[in-house]
């Protein structure tokens, strides 16, 4: 088997015979090609290629090619986003996938249809890139597994727990961890239902095919191109992991602590001028199109409307704000007061207080203090 020294330290490769390397369903680079210039003319390569294969935004396409570099030194950092694109049948979602994810590090493409234990052995196992085409589970919410893998592999040191049997005839068990770190891209034809695992994503929508120069089919050409510039990042990876990666700080823009966390990494890989503000304005959108969806939501409406009430009495009541909500949005399935009361219990955390004419929302400092953060995160500073 083969080795590689590089300043002082020796790498050497995965056993070839395992079947995910031996059939070639890990895209692995061949050799370090050391004429891998500077990291602007790598940036160019990596989005020309993108660009001759997958029809995306301007934007977007610079900042998957960006997040190509990031795959290659992702051990480097603590907390990772994950690159995702929406869309529906025949969007070139799956186009995306191959495309992008044939030039990432140490690349494995898996179905939605992949077994649970298959995926966080395999991730376990390769620790490069995980490819996850039709990612819309039956239950995609926090009680899936699958789920959970993407929720936790997102910061280092949070392994996947599983019970493990310790001999054949399965009659004890153990637990065992499952480092499940590493960066993923995703391709969904929605949102994903929990929250928590959206607010990681870094997103576009796949654009309507409007080009005539996207090649039909992936062929052996793309395979040598793709081949050709997984050997180039190879010496990126080894330059500047030998370097050392500078952890860069954010400048300071109006974006949530959850953007600023995921974006930084991406912003750290890359030291051209011209990348680094082409991040800041893609992650400032996302702010924008979050916010704005927070405010168009269930929740931003029944914000809005107690915020209406409270000009007119100091401690609205469930009842008025729900009665608001319902005159406002006509539907045969009018909202109940409980419902809206859990809203500000357990997504706005306001104090409420029973009186006579049912529950309202006290008149405190704390509320205050919360009330200030809602208006900031559900864009209604200006109302």
């Amino acid at each position: 088997m083969g080795e590689f020294e590089y300043n002082g330290k020796t790498y050497i490769p995965p056993n070839p015979s395992n079947p995910l390397i031996e059939r070639r369903f890990v895209k692995l680079p061949s050799c370090v090609d050391p004429n891998c210039g500077d990291e602007k003319y790598l940036i160019k390569e990596i989005q020309s290629f993108i660009h001759a294969y997958v029809q995306l935004s301007a934007e977007f396409e610079k900042i998957a090619a960006y997040y190509v570099l990031l795959s290659w030194t992702y051990d480097a950092f603590q907390e990772l986003s994950y690159l995702r694109v929406l869309g529906d049948f025949g969007s070139g979602k799956s186009r995306f996938l191959k495309v992008v994810g044939s030039l990432c590090y140490k690349s494995v493409f898996l179905s939605g249809a992949a077994s649970i234990s298959a995926s966080f052995r395999i991730i376990n196992e390769i620790k490069g890139t995980f490819v996850l085409d039709e990612a819309d589970w039956r239950f995609s919410d926090t009680t899936s597994e699958i789920i959970k893998i993407l929720n936790q592999g997102f910061s280092k040191g949070v392994p996947v727990l599983r019970s493990e049997p310790k001999s054949k005839n399965l009659k004890s068990f153990e637990p065992v961890a499952f480092d499940v770190f590493c960066p993923k891209i995703i391709a969904t034809r929605r949102s994903f239902v929990d929250e928590a695992l959206e607010s990681r994503c870094l997103t576009a929508s796949m654009e309507s095919l409007t080009r005539d120069d996207i090649k039909e089919n992936l062929d052996e050409e793309f395979e040598r191109e793709a081949l050709w510039l997984r050997n180039k990042l190879l010496a990126f990876r080894l330059k500047k992991m030998s370097n050392g990666i500078q952890f860069t700080s954010l400048p300071g823009i109006r974006i949530e602590p959850r953007l600023r966390q995921i974006i930084t990494p991406l912003y750290s890989v890359v030291q051209t001028f011209e990348a680094r503000q082409e991040i800041l304005q893609f992650i400032k959108n996302q702010q924008r199109e979050l916010t704005d969806a927070r405010y168009h939501s269930f929740e931003g409406e029944l914000l809005k409307i107690y915020f209406e009430l409270l000009e007119k009495q100091a401690e609205p009541l469930i009842q008025d704000i729900t009665a608001g909500f319902n005159q406002k949005n006509t539907s045969n399935y009018p909202v109940k007061p409980k419902k809206v009361g859990a809203v500000f219990d357990q997504i706005f955390h306001l104090q409420k207080k029973r009186i006579s004419d049912g529950y309202c929302i006290v008149y405190s400092e704390a509320n205050r203090i919360q009330l200030e953060k809602l208006k900031k995160k559900y864009g209604l500073e200006g109302g």
